[in-house]
């Protein structure tokens, strides 16, 4: 078994629920850092679901519903670490505002 580094998203989602990252066949993916960054002076939320393959998001796959995010601050988004995505999961995620919040999620790929 082979693990690699993986970026898993690193960019800001849109307004509309959204797929961020889907794992890929015959791989699993582990979650190692998360972090959201609030670029405006003031609050703004990051919703983040993880969705089984073949599910849609939806309330009973919500990570993180409407984590808020103060005026310039940079937060690990802990609920996240940790998590396995297993071949056709997805993480899918919205921002309350356009281009304020930017996601930063890593972790490790196993095959």
């Amino acid at each position: 078994m082979s693990t690699t580094p993986i970026d898993i998203y690193n960019g800001q989602p849109g307004i509309a629920v959204e797929e961020l990252f889907e794992c890929p066949e015959n791989t699993r993916v582990f979650v190692t850092a998360a972090c959201g960054c609030n670029n405006n002076t003031v609050a703004k939320y990051v919703t983040l679901y993880r969705v089984p393959a073949g599910a849609a998001a939806a309330a009973a796959n919500i990570i993180y519903n409407k984590e808020v995010l103060s005026g310039k601050q940079s937060k690990s988004l802990s609920n996240l670490i940790g998590h396995m995505l297993a071949p056709g999961y997805k993480l899918y995620g919205l921002q309350e505002t356009a281009d304020q919040i930017t996601l930063h999620i890593s972790g490790v790929a196993k095959t």
